[in-house]
């Protein structure tokens, strides 16, 4: 049988992520996965203290935990916060 794998790509800001989520709230339960740029650790049950981050991450933890998905997790605690202080860097003015 032949799988089907969508990606939907938004910003990392906070109206990116809710749009995002707005989309997936109604189309996640129907699909058999998907994947969130959440840590695995989170997945696997484990706590993660994502800093800032998690105020931009914020409706997608909401989404895991209140809509019935099959969800899967694609990133680590640290790869997102690598991620973050890499675009903070970017968009300074003094850039890298």
């Amino acid at each position: 049988m032949r799988r089907a794998l969508f990606i939907a790509i938004t910003s990392l800001t906070r109206a990116g992520v809710e749009a995002c989520v707005d989309f997936l709230e109604a189309i996640a339960p129907k699909l058999p996965e998907f994947w969130l740029p959440l840590p695995v650790e989170l997945c696997r049950g484990r706590s993660v203290d994502l800093g800032p981050l998690e105020g931009y991450l914020e409706p997608l933890l909401n989404l895991y935990y209140e809509v019935r998905a099959n969800w899967r997790c694609y990133s680590s605690a640290e790869e997102l916060k690598r991620r973050e202080m890499a675009a903070v860097k970017l968009g300074s003015p003094s850039g890298l």
